[in-house]
């Protein structure tokens, strides 16, 4: 569902893509599967903060840090954290300058 998913987003097909990664990630969940699971929320969150939809990725993010750390990757889940929180603070800035 995953590589879908993708290839719907870069169609420009949206409600496509976005049903394709919600079914990779609950694949992945179904299947104790951490790594993807993790991947998949990153994905989805990255695909929906492109799209400016910043309230819905940070859900998605945090589902994929908990991933990550569950899967035992603690590195990997600090470093999208501070990525992610970065993201959002250029964000809130250029929204406040009028960029």
């Amino acid at each position: 569902f995953l590589l879908e998913a993708e290839l719907e987003a870069s169609q420009g097909r949206s409600s496509h893509a976005f049903e394709r990664f919600t079914c990779a990630i609950a694949l992945a969940k179904e299947n104790g599967s951490y790594f993807m699971e993790a991947f998949s929320s990153e994905r989805t969150g990255r695909f929906l903060a492109a799209d400016s939809k910043r309230d819905e990725a940070e859900t998605y993010f945090r589902r994929a840090y908990a991933a990550y750390d569950e899967w035992g990757a603690k590195a990997k889940a600090d470093k999208l954290r501070t990525e992610v929180d970065a993201e959002s603070r250029t964000t809130v800035l250029d929204a406040a300058s009028g960029s």
